[in-house]
């Protein structure tokens, strides 16, 4: 779980770093509709990648249980 935790920890990190480089007053190129989509669907990006590690993560533990339990018969 540590791995998944620092994980998260630097993707978000990293969305904040982009998000003041890329904000609309210091960039006039965007607009805040679309910096605010851009930051949102990353969010959601994020937000999907840590469940599909953590559901990996329980997946791989029940299969090394499965493993050490068919071993020991």
């Amino acid at each position: 779980m540590k791995r998944i935790n620092f994980t998260t920890v630097a993707l978000l990190v990293y969305l904040l770093v982009i998000g003041f480089i890329s904000w609309p007053g210091k960039n006039p190129q965007i607009t805040f509709h679309e910096y605010w989509v851009i930051i949102l669907i990353t969010l959601g990006l994020i937000v999907l990648l840590r469940f599909v590690q953590i559901k990996r993560y329980k997946l791989r533990e029940k299969r090394r249980k499965e493993e050490e339990n068919a071993s020991k018969k």
